[in-house]
This record gives structure tokens, sequence and C-alpha cells, in this order.
């Protein structure tokens, strides 16, 4: 492996590495899912990773031991966030989210789509933490320990506030607009 080449992101070197390693990661992220679409998403966040996080790679070790964490760590990332938002859900719609499809994975999705303003307008009469908290996970698609880091809190903290933001818009909506 050229080392220099790969931290320093060479585009022709990284095709190499994904027709060399790309089985590698196919066949890790295969132990998550057994649906194409969710695989193709996840080796593209892998390499995605990967190259974001070329600098780390020391060389030390093997790179396909690095590149194997590195892709079951992005894969296991990615099915917390779609549990989180699919919990989301059901805390905002006050049910399944299999009965919702349309809404999920985003608790505010179709309403904030059909009634942009009025959605808006509720979301900003929250309490100030609780707004950047729903504005950054919500509106800007951030995930509770990316939403902590921001604000400088534990995710427990955002975990609690989230939910509490949720109940209070679930309060504020007029029942027929949840249905």
């Amino acid at each position: 492996m050229d080392l220099q080449r790969f931290r320093d992101g060479d585009p022709r070197y990284f095709e190499e590495i994904i027709r060399e390693m790309g089985p590698l990661v196919i066949g890790a992220i295969g132990q998550f899912t057994n649906c194409q679409d969710v695989a193709d998403d996840m080796f593209q966040e892998v390499w995605l990773r990967v190259y974001e996080k070329r600098t780390q790679f020391k060389g030390s070790g093997s790179f396909g031991g690095w590149l194997h964490r590195l892709t079951r760590r992005t894969c296991l990332t990615r099915i917390r966030r779609d549990a989180a938002r699919e919990r989301a859900g059901r805390l905002f719609w006050g049910r399944r989210a299999e009965e919702h499809r349309e809404v999920a994975p985003r608790a505010l999705g179709k309403l904030f789509q059909s009634r942009r303003e009025e959605v808006l307008a509720l979301v900003g009469r929250l309490p100030d933490r609780q707004y950047q908290i729903v504005w950054l996970r919500y509106f800007e698609d951030y995930s509770t320990a990316e939403v902590a880091e921001r604000l400088g809190l534990k995710e427990a903290t955002v975990r609690s506030n989230l939910r509490h933001a949720l109940e209070s818009l679930r309060q504020l909506l007029p029942r027929e607009e949840i249905e």
C-alpha cells in the first residue's frame, strides 16, 4: 500500500483500493443487512468515511483490518441512526412508524412538507434548547451524538430534551394533522 498516496487522497489510487478491497467491505456489510439498497448506501457511506479518516491510518497494522473495523463502525452507526429515527417517529406520532411509512424516518417529514410555515411556527414556540435540538436533529439531520457535540451537551440530555420537545409539538398540533 502506498501510504502517502492514500493519505493525500489520490483519486486514482482510491479507485484501485475500492476495486481491490470492495469485496471485503461488501462482505462486512452483508453481516448487517440483506437489503441491496441499504447495502449500496452503506457501501458509499463506508468509502466516504475511509476518505474522511484516511489520515488516521498510520500503516502500523493491516489496511484490511483497519478497513473492516471502520466498515463495522459505519454500519453500526447507520443501524443505530435508523433505529433512533424510528423511535422518534413513534414518540412524535404516538404509533408505530410502520403505520406511517411516509413519515418515518423523520417525525416531522410529511407535515413539514405540506404545512411548512405552521410547523416552523410551532417549533419556534419551543424553549431555546429544545428548538435548537429539534432543528439540528430533524431539519439538519444531525445524529444525537452530533447534536450533543455541537451544543456541548451530553447525549442523554439531548435525548431527554428531544423527547420533551416532541411531546410538546404533539400537543400543539391539531389532531387531524396527525391522522
